[in-house]
């Protein structure tokens, strides 16, 4: 059986950005499956913290508005 991380290990989602189909650069979606999936996970595996990583500031906001609840 494998052990619990302890709180050493942190995760992070990170929706930084990609290439499209035509070579350009793109930023994906956020959303709160992501940030609920990835939180609850996060937990069951004692991991010290999760972090979401994004350069778009309504994406950021967004994030913080999905944590408050």
């Amino acid at each position: 059986m494998t052990q619990p991380a302890g709180g050493r290990l942190a995760v992070a989602l990170v929706h930084g950005p990609v290439m499209d189909r035509h070579g350009g650069e793109q930023t994906t979606a956020l959303t709160n499956l992501d940030v609920h999936d990835i939180a609850r996970s996060s937990r069951t595996y004692d991991v010290a913290a999760f972090y979401i990583v994004t350069p778009v500031e309504a994406q950021r906001a967004q994030a913080c508005h999905i944590v408050g609840f």
